[in-house]
């Protein structure tokens, strides 16, 4: 991107069915992204990385903080969309590189 910001780890697709059918670990999603400059996380009350989600796991309190939330009322044919922004709280996410 001409902004100079790009997508951690390349990793696009984060489709609950990759995560639930064990395709893709949560653990090994999480270091991939982290272990590349991870800046900000998206969460979302639809996704499989959910509000919820980030409220009921611990990896995700202890190493985030939420930075922002909005709800935009245009993303779902004007249903509002409950929109979270978080920041690492440590580099690489509290991974240790090896």
């Amino acid at each position: 991107l001409l902004s100079g910001r790009k997508i951690a780890a390349e990793e696009i697709d984060t489709n609950a069915k990759r995560f639930k059918s064990k395709l893709l670990l949560d653990e090994v999603f999480f270091r991939r992204i982290c272990a590349d400059n991870l800046r900000f996380f998206i969460a979302t009350a639809r996704a499989y990385f959910s509000a919820r989600y980030v409220i009921h796991s611990d990896f995700m309190r202890n190493n985030f903080v939420e930075e922002k939330r909005y709800s935009d009322s245009d993303a779902q044919h004007f249903t509002p969309l409950e929109v979270f922004i978080f920041k690492p709280a440590f580099e690489g996410c509290g991974f240790i590189k090896q």
